[in-house]
This record gives C-alpha cells, sequence and structure tokens, in this order.
C-alpha cells in the first residue's frame, strides 16, 4: 500500500471509526475538520461537514424550520432511508379487455396508485401487459399480491429490484397502448421491441425488460432532470436576492435547505429534529474550537 493509499484508509477507517462511537452513545460527536469545517457524526449514514458560518445560519433558522416540520408535518418521513423498489411483470389477459375496459382498468389504477404513493408505466399490447411498479418495498409487494390474484389476467415477475429513486416520478400511472404505437420510430428501438410482451425472452434476459421501459421513460426523465436543475437553480437565485434561506419538501418526505451552500442540505424531519435539539452542542463546539474554524464554503 503507497503512503497516499494508507492515508486515505486511515482518514476512512478514522470517519467509520467516530460513526461507530457516535452509533454507540446513541448521539452525535463533532469534529473539526483539517480546513476548518465542522463534522456532525450521528445523524446520517455520512457526516454532515459545513463551515461555521453555514452551521451558525442553520441555528439561527431553527424557528422557521420548526414551524415548516409543524406545517408539512402529515407529508414529512421520519426514517432515515425507505427502501423503494421497482416490480416489473407481463401477464396475458384471459378476457378480452374492450377500449372502455382499459380505460376503466387505468383510472382505478391511477385512484389506487395515487393513494398508496405508487408510480409506474402500464403497457398493452394485443391482450398482454406489462407493468412496472415503483414505490416503497411493503406496499409494492402488498399490491402486486392483489394484482396477482385478478382472474382476469396470467402471468409472472420479471424483474424485482432495489431502485434509489423512481424512473417514473410523475406518473402514477402511465400508459402506452402499443398497437397505436409505431416502436420502430422511439429513440433506443431495438428488434426484440416487436415481440410479444409475454414473450419467453424478456423472463430469460430482464435487461430487456429494462430497456423497453427505458425507451418510454428516457424522454420523461430528461426533461424532468432539466425541470429539476431549474427549479433549484430559481430558488438559489431568489435566496440569493432575499438574503435568507428557503425551505422546501423534497422526495420522498425529506426537508431541503437552501441557501446554506452551493447544494440544499437534504434531510428527514427526524434528522433536522435532532440537530435542532444539537444546537446548544454545536454552539458550543464553534465556541470553543472558534480560533481553527473556518467561515468560507
Amino acid at each position: 500500500m503507497s503512503e497516499p493509499e494508507m492515508e486515505a484508509e486511515l482518514e476512512r477507517l478514522r470517519a467509520e471509526n467516530t460513526q461507530l462511537k457516535s452509533k454507540a452513545k446513541g448521539g452525535i460527536v463533532l469534529k473539526a475538520t483539517p480546513k476548518g469545517a465542522v463534522s456532525l457524526y450521528g445523524i446520517t449514514r455520512s457526516p454532515i461537514t459545513l463551515n461555521k458560518g453555514q452551521w451558525l445560519r442553520i441555528l439561527a433558522s431553527e424557528a422557521e424550520v420548526e414551524a415548516f416540520i409543524s406545517e408539512n408535518d402529515s407529508k414529512l418521513a421520519t426514517k432515515e432511508s425507505m427502501r423503494l423498489i421497482s416490480l416489473m411483470y407481463a401477464s396475458s389477459a384471459t378476457v378480452h379487455f374492450s377500449e372502455q375496459d382499459l380505460a376503466a382498468l387505468l383510472n382505478k389504477a391511477r385512484e389506487n396508485n395515487l393513494r398508496l404513493g405508487i408510480t409506474g408505466l402500464l403497457l398493452y399490447k394485443n391482450g398482454e401487459f406489462m407493468q412496472a411498479l415503483e414505490g416503497e418495498e411493503n406496499v409494492v409487494d402488498q399490491l402486486y399480491c392483489r394484482i396477482e390474484q385478478d382472474s382476469r389476467h396470467t402471468g409472472a415477475v420479471l424483474l424485482r429490484e432495489i431502485i434509489e429513486k423512481p424512473r417514473f416520478p410523475d406518473w402514477s400511472m402511465g400508459f402506452t397502448n402499443l398497437q397505436s404505437t409505431n416502436t420502430r420510430q422511439l429513440p433506443g428501438y431495438s428488434p426484440f421491441m416487436d415481440e410479444p410482451l409475454a414473450w419467453p425472452g424478456f423472463q430469460e434476459d430482464p435487461s430487456k425488460v429494462q430497456k423497453l421501459f427505458a425507451v418510454f421513460s428516457g424522454h420523461q426523465a430528461d426533461r424532468l432532470a432539466q425541470l429539476e436543475h431549474l427549479r433549484a437553480e430559481n430558488t438559489q437565485l431568489k435566496n440569493k436576492d432575499k438574503g435568507g434561506i428557503v425551505l422546501k419538501l423534497g422526495e420522498k418526505g425529506t426537508i431541503c435547505m437552501y441557501g446554506i451552500g452551493q447544494f440544499a442540505v437534504t434531510l428527514n424531519k427526524e434528522q433536522w429534529l435532532r440537530i435542532l435539539a444539537s444546537a446548544s452542542e454545536i454552539r458550543a463546539f464553534i465556541g470553543e474550537n472558534d480560533s481553527k474554524l473556518s467561515t468560507k464554503e
């Protein structure tokens, strides 16, 4: 192991050691970094590292954060991470589905998915379905159990995987009727897309399932990424003009604080409350180590 690699490993182990000690104590641990920032361990899996000025601005916003939590309590998550999954399945109808039947099925699915916090996409072609369901693991699994019991179709799961974030965040249930879609004109077209949706090849090679759904999510994902970038940038610019902070609801019920640094500080309700409960400890640490700390970002 070279000297730089050894130093990097030592730094990693020191950070891990601090985290483990913090977890054992059930509290937080504060450390000054070599560059004069303050790292807070024990709130998230990785330390929250900010400079002195940024920490003081967060602590000065205590009342605003508490008010935001109170106003949005029903929308907020308290878990550090909610495991999200994507479940994709294909099935063949055992009864005839008219256009009216498909519309009724889709409306019911959207209604249920909105209530359950599920997103996804349903494909249909010649009496066969392929569907992607995304959401919290237990909710998706329970929903699929109900879908599986529907006697109007029979099928099998093609792919079940853990995901970081939904691929179809704005669709309670997107729908594409492939009978009226020229797939050969779609970006990313491959010949296997002409196969029936219940084609055995999809079960043998789930990557083809991912590619098929990617064709329909790709364009939307690009547009959403542009929207999200502009929203964040505009929030930052507005916030800069006001010289203060802006609090917004984030994905999965988190709270995003803009105006502290280049990026938003994003934590869940429980994590924000733990920081606020540690305010006096953070202020004391800053006071004791003031000469070592930097106010620059």
